[in-house]
């Protein structure tokens, strides 16, 4: 089911927002993977509103806005884009991070069938694996968060993100920025990151070789 409404403009690309469903195989544990994103969350980049998860993303024609509901079967995704070529990468980022594409009875299967795992399969069927809209940015997030706790690293996260991502062209509502680039942290990284220098370093160094 796709609805979709855009606004035409001067220049060859088109801008628009589109409401479609993203089929999951049964069981999926939506409140679990919520409350994982959601302690996680870069104010900003991210949001979580009456069950809902928001976020930001730079692509490649341009930059956009998903928000996601849990329903019977599937989720609600509403995509805001600036550029409607950018709709299925958008959609494939989408399914990655909610890891869609899992097959939760061959993983219970398998996992079921280890005595140690057995019980907690058991208690939280349906569970996923967290992914990412952008690899840079799950790189840089794993880095900052490295021996610290969920808590710090958000703090530390929102702190950059503050300094030294992007503003939306047009905020949607909670979403408003977007997550630094390689470039813009491999270059200014240092004077906005507390902490251990060798850590900082290294964030850099990672970055510098994404922006390269």
């Amino acid at each position: 089911v796709l609805r979709t409404t855009a606004k035409r403009h001067a220049t060859p690309t088109t801008a628009g927002r589109v409401t479609l469903r993203l089929p999951y195989r049964e069981p999926f544990d939506y409140d679990g993977l919520l409350t994982f994103l959601a302690a996680r969350a870069i104010p900003g980049v991210e949001a979580v509103v009456d069950g809902a998860y928001g976020r930001t993303m730079r692509l490649a024609h341009g930059t956009g806005t998903v928000w996601l509901t849990h329903a019977a079967g599937h989720l609600d995704c509403t995509l805001s884009l600036t550029d409607m070529r950018d709709l299925g990468s958008a959609v494939s980022r989408v399914r990655r991070l909610m890891d869609l594409d899992a097959d939760p009875g061959a993983v219970g299967e398998i996992l079921g069938a280890d005595p140690l795992l057995e019980a907690q399969v058991r208690k939280n069927p349906g569970l996923r694996l967290p992914g990412a809209v952008d690899g840079a940015e799950i790189v840089t997030r794993a880095l900052v968060g490295q021996q610290i706790t969920v808590a710090a690293a958000r703090t530390a996260l929102s702190a950059l993100t503050t300094a030294l991502g992007a503003p939306l062209p047009t905020p949607d509502g909670p979403l408003t920025r977007l997550f630094p680039t390689p470039a813009a942290i491999a270059e200014q990284g240092a004077t906005v990151l507390t902490g251990p220098r060798r850590r900082i370093a290294s964030i850099q160094t990672v970055n510098a070789a994404l922006a390269a």
